[in-house]
């Protein structure tokens, strides 16, 4: 009898841990809505700075990431955490057109990818640590460059998510 009920509730718990965490119907609908005419010093205060900037003699174009995430609820599960837990992610990839003046015109490209990262096998370099992973040094003294040739300042800190949602892009694509 005790041997029934400890795999009725064996069952039970990785039942509910598998079940609970997709997140493949959600899209992020980031910039559908964005007005054209925002500045990007608006831009950047709302949304935080972009990965990456490509300054043209036309057009600034900005990659810029959102991702939203969703922890099992299996983490809370002795013994059925330690093979059933991690995080589901959306990440949106978004190519965003600004003029000179930087001003917005429009969405150029858009990506979404999805995955599963066990929490248990997760590299450091991917930004579980809270490091922000492996950093492109490249991009963020290019975005901080530009940024600061037009006056606006950004904590790095809030490049550090841009940089992780990049590592996760690069991983589910």
């Amino acid at each position: 009898m005790l041997k029934r009920i400890s795999l009725n509730v064996f069952a039970a718990f990785f039942l509910l841990s598998c079940a609970s965490n997709d997140i493949t119907t959600r899209q992020i609908n980031t910039f559908d809505y964005l007005q054209a005419g925002t500045t990007l010093k608006d831009f950047i205060q709302t949304y935080g700075p972009p990965f990456s900037v490509q300054d043209g003699n036309e057009e600034v174009l900005l990659v810029h990431y959102s991702m939203v995430g969703k922890t099992s609820t299996a983490t809370f599960i002795p013994i059925v955490n330690l093979v059933a837990t991690g995080n589901t992610y959306a990440i949106k990839r978004d190519v965003l057109k600004f003029t000179k003046q930087g001003r917005f015109m429009s969405v150029v490209d858009s990506n979404q990818v999805r995955g599963f990262a066990s929490v248990y096998q997760m590299a450091p370099n991917e930004g579980f640590s809270g490091k922000g992973g492996v950093r492109s040094e490249q991009y963020y003294r290019e975005v901080g460059r530009f940024l600061a040739d037009k006056n606006i300042f950004f904590d790095q800190e809030l490049w550090k998510g841009q940089n992780i949602a990049n590592n996760y892009f690069q991983k589910f694509r």
